[in-house]
């Protein structure tokens, strides 16, 4: 069942801010911003697999930001938060982008993902499942809106920037702009498992570092 949760006791928590400076810049001192949001979030999310069934205390936490133009003009990137600050390094287009955005975790371990997207662009609306407990946190004037999908219910037209898919295992989040996204999953077995945008979002959407990586199971 689809569980829809409004935060209004929390306030405005935060603004995302937009992509700011020449290409590949990130604003300064996002870091710590991301970091709070994203902190707040994942108490959020652990409340909601509490509720789902999930496991809240034994599993482990993977946090993503989306950035625009990391390393040069179009190649958005998945970023790990620890790493995204206000000097990224320029990057080639024929290797790997500047920071290592693999992902090692436990098979039979919960694993929940917490994706923030501070791309404003939006380049195709998403239809279509998700294959996972699903749920997205809107900022709004009167507060954060935490909005939930189970895996098999349609969402219909969302306006997305990007997605989070990996094919082998049926899993495809769509990343609204502005957006914190969250879900859990629990990898059954080991293996590597690739990740990877499938909205048309400019070059780096095919290169590993950017809008591709590996989910690594041990």
């Amino acid at each position: 069942m689809a569980i829809v949760i409004a935060l209004v006791s929390l306030g405005v928590l935060f603004a995302i801010p937009g992509p700011q400076g020449p290409p590949g810049a990130v604003p300064s001192g996002i870091n710590s911003t991301l970091s709070s949001l994203q902190q707040q979030v994942l108490a959020l999310q652990r409340q909601v697999d509490a509720l789902q069934g999930g496991s809240v205390s034994s599993g482990s936490t993977v946090m993503l930001t989306v950035v625009p133009d990391y390393g040069g003009a179009g190649y958005d990137a998945f970023v790990p938060t620890s790493a995204t600050n206000g000097t990224v390094p320029a990057s080639g287009s024929s290797g790997p982008g500047p920071v290592d955005n693999n992902i090692t975790v436990k098979a039979g371990v919960p694993v929940t993902f917490v994706i923030t997207n501070i791309d404003t662009a939006v380049l195709e609306n998403f239809t279509g499942a998700t294959g996972v407990n699903l749920v997205l946190y809107n900022d709004t004037d009167s507060g954060m809106v935490a909005q939930s999908y189970g895996p098999s219910q349609a969402l219909n037209d969302v306006p997305v920037s990007h997605t989070f898919t990996v094919d082998s295992l049926h899993i495809n989040v769509p990343i609204p702009p502005d957006t914190v996204v969250a879900f859990t999953y629990t990898f059954s077995a080991p293996g590597v498992y690739l990740f990877y945008c499938q909205t048309p979002c400019g070059p780096g959407m095919s290169l590993a570092g950017y809008m591709q990586g590996y989910v690594v199971v041990s």
